[in-house]
């Protein structure tokens, strides 16, 4: 119990913490604070040997046959590994992410949207998530978890310190992540056989997020009620996975948001100030009614307008350009997508006028 409780105040800290840094809204003094925390905390990372372990326990397993790799109780693709190494890079080679000169580094574009954006009076907030390697490093077979572990997502960092820096809104998901994830628990943050967070994960994002809105002047929870609105569900189910290695189903705990009857709940609403963008990570458990969205709408008590696809780390932006008046009645765009997206996608330029 008393860990548990400990968990619960160390969570609670990140919450505060984050939702009280970075972004417009938090004023120039603001942005600059939250450039340098990333940078301090970004070093911080680098200080020991959990680059060297990691990239030596990722080349270990790059000659294994086969695009998905089973470790026992966990598996994860070579992809996964692939993208990793070309974001947060090796000791001596710097990855993309610490890459600016590149130019498919996600910057430019985000640079573009964020200009776009401010220019018709709305803000834009980056929230990559965290994968489950930035997350739990010390999965791998010759990683150990250093002492006040905080995360490892260098190549993350460097580009959220700097869109901190130029005055863009950013949402760091990691640290309340890794203040909530138990390695003993029932309750796991990611699925084992599945790169996707289980829906204990989404529902911390889901708290960082409830809380930087409300440290939005002039944002409000809505009137939704549970009880009265909507009602929450708490169960286990066996959640099947897909892929060519034909993983077993995981046992997860899922909160179904619904009404009163049962029924499954509307919560997009494109009128909506409050846009998000979304990946799979979003749409996952949606067939339990546990989705990211509705878990935000239980939440907050209100509706957000919602572009979720499941390529969604590019594609939202492009469904967004195709909108006619896509950011007519918009406060705050929200992207909220894996952090694998920065590296594995090439970002366009696009036009998100108000033509």
């Amino acid at each position: 119990m008393a860990r548990a409780r400990s968990r619960r105040t160390l969570l609670t800290a990140c919450l505060v913490a984050l939702a009280g840094c970075g972004g417009p809204h938090g004023g120039e003094g603001a942005s600059t604070a939250m450039a340098t925390e990333l940078r301090v905390a970004r070093e911080r990372m680098l200080s020991g040997t959990l680059h060297a372990d990691l990239c030596a326990a990722v080349a270990a397993l790059q000659d294994r046959e086969g695009p998905y790799l089973d470790l026992g109780d966990w598996g994860l693709g070579h992809r996964a590994l692939k993208a990793h190494l070309d974001w947060h890079g090796k000791p001596e080679t710097p990855g993309l992410g610490e890459r600016f000169d590149d130019a498919a580094h996600p910057i430019h574009a985000f640079r573009s949207y964020a200009r776009q954006l401010r220019e018709q009076g709305v803000e834009l907030w980056v929230a990559p998530i965290p994968t489950r390697l930035e997350v739990r490093p010390d999965r791998l077979e010759g990683v150990t978890r250093p002492a006040a572990f905080a995360g490892f997502a260098p190549g993350t960092y460097t580009f959220l310190a700097q869109l901190a820096a130029e005055d863009i809104g950013v949402v760091d998901l990691l640290p309340a992540l890794v203040a909530a994830d138990d390695p003993n628990g029932a309750d796991q943050l990611y699925l084992d056989k599945d790169y996707h967070w289980a829906p204990a994960g989404a529902r911390v994002a889901v708290d960082v997020l409830a809380e930087r809105l409300r440290q939005l002047e002039g944002f409000e929870d809505g009137r939704a009620v549970e009880g009265i609105d909507y009602q929450v569900i708490e169960e286990h189910v066996s959640h099947p996975l897909i892929g060519a290695w034909k993983p077993e189903p995981e046992t997860i705990l899922v909160r179904r948001v619904t009404n009163l009857d049962g029924t499954s709940i509307t919560v997009k609403d494109k009128s909506s100030p409050y846009l998000l963008l979304g990946d799979s990570y979003s749409l996952q458990y949606g067939e339990y009614d546990s989705d990211l969205p509705r878990q935000l709408y239980a939440a907050t008590g209100r509706t957000f307008d919602l572009i979720t696809l499941s390529a969604g780390g590019r594609e939202s932006w492009k469904a967004l350009s195709r909108r006619q008046n896509p950011l007519t009645g918009k406060r705050v765009v929200i992207w909220l997508c894996t952090s694998r997206a920065l590296s594995q996608l090439v970002f366009q330029d696009l036009d998100l006028g108000n033509d």
